[in-house]
């Protein structure tokens, strides 16, 4: 009777756990971890090394995220940046939409470009209104 009621609570929670799957990677994964449950329920033990496999090998599978335009700036922000005393920026910044004068530092603490979208902030800024509204739209596709 026991058997019986494990059999379908584990097909249930198969069934559910690969209908919510959206693509390959996920259903892979599903399976994985419903077989982890289902021999966690019938008390089967697993090895740590399997498991240390298990997560080295999703870990190889992990794809890179394009980030386009984004991929230029080490800050990119849609509301503003600012800095505390003594602090450096190595790399590109920028803001968009927002106006350049919610850019809050100083062209001392940027060790490379500013960018903003209008004639506001940083004396040292550059205006790129359109390659800034590209970055925003990668990151936000990235995301």
């Amino acid at each position: 009777m026991k058997i019986n009621n494990i059999t379908q609570i584990t097909a249930m929670l198969l069934f559910v756990l690969l209908g919510s799957c959206t693509n390959d990677q996920d259903a892979t994964l599903a399976t994985e971890v419903s077989a982890q449950k289902e021999s966690a329920v019938l008390g089967i033990e697993t090895s740590f090394e399997d498991k240390s496999t298990l997560q080295q090998a999703k870990i190889g599978e992990l794809a890179t995220v394009n980030l386009g335009v984004a991929g230029n700036f080490v800050v990119l922000s849609k509301t503003g940046i600012t800095s505390v005393f003594k602090s450096s920026i190595t790399g590109d910044i920028g803001t968009s939409p927002i106006t350049g004068a919610a850019m809050v530092l100083s062209c001392a603490e940027v060790t490379g470009s500013i960018f903003s979208v209008d004639a506001a902030g940083p004396g040292c800024k550059t205006t790129s209104a359109t390659m800034l509204t590209s970055a925003v739209g990668d990151m936000q596709t990235a995301y």
